[in-house]
């Protein structure tokens, strides 16, 4: 996170979220990039990564890197709207995210 604007505080509280988002949201996806089946535990440890992202995004609005991983969870969950809107506003903030997973998609 680059957010030179935010106080430590909210860079801490920022980080704490965005770390337990993000643990929630590992061994969703298999080696191949692709969606495993989700068990209900899963699908709940997914939404609450959504909760924790969408907090990160409230703290530092720029984090197109927590709007994106709204919209993979959302995608994850079957909620294709939310997940294109989500990975649309990311896009607005950081165009560069399309190169960067067509690069990946080529290797």
């Amino acid at each position: 996170m680059t957010g030179d604007t935010l106080s430590n505080e909210e860079k801490i509280k920022f980080n704490t979220l965005y770390d337990k988002a993000n643990e929630l949201m590992k061994g969703k996806i298999n080696s191949k990039g692709q969606v495993k089946p989700l068990t209900a535990m899963e699908q709940i440890e997914l939404a609450e990564a959504v909760a924790f992202f969408k907090e990160c995004v409230k703290i530092y609005p720029a984090s197109w890197q927590s709007m994106w991983a709204i919209g993979l969870a959302s995608q994850m969950l079957g909620e294709t709207e939310d997940a294109l809107e989500w990975f649309n506003r990311a896009y607005k903030i950081n165009p560069a995210i399309k190169t960067m997973f067509d690069n990946s998609a080529a290797k």
